[in-house]
């Protein structure tokens, strides 16, 4: 079983923490869990590294690394305003002509 996010907020909320950093050990299936959780998007990020970084110490495979999903969407969300953007000067810079809007050519 997975360490629920909503439990690592509550810790949080109830202890005034912004981040949060869980270890957890399950001896009858011998499972380890690595659970984070941050008040704001960056501090999401923050915590998810040292869960990382937690994971690299226990020798874990990269394939059980993870973004959190906040962190995801957000990371998202750049890509796909970068090429908004990208489409936006190449059609500007495609329309433009030096003497326009009487510019000395």
């Amino acid at each position: 079983m997975r360490l629920p996010i909503k439990a690592l907020r509550e810790l949080a909320n109830r202890y005034g923490y912004s981040h949060v950093i869980v270890y957890a050990y399950d001896s009858k299936n011998n499972m380890q869990h690595v659970g984070t959780w941050g008040r704001t998007v960056n501090e999401c990020d923050q915590a998810a590294r040292l869960g990382n970084m937690m994971k690299d110490a226990l020798k874990w495979p990269q394939s059980l690394y993870a973004d959190p999903n906040r962190v995801k969407r957000l990371k998202q969300r750049i890509k796909e305003l970068e090429l908004q953007l990208s489409r936006v000067e190449n059609t500007t810079n495609n329309s433009y002509s030096p003497g326009e809007q009487g510019e000395d050519v």
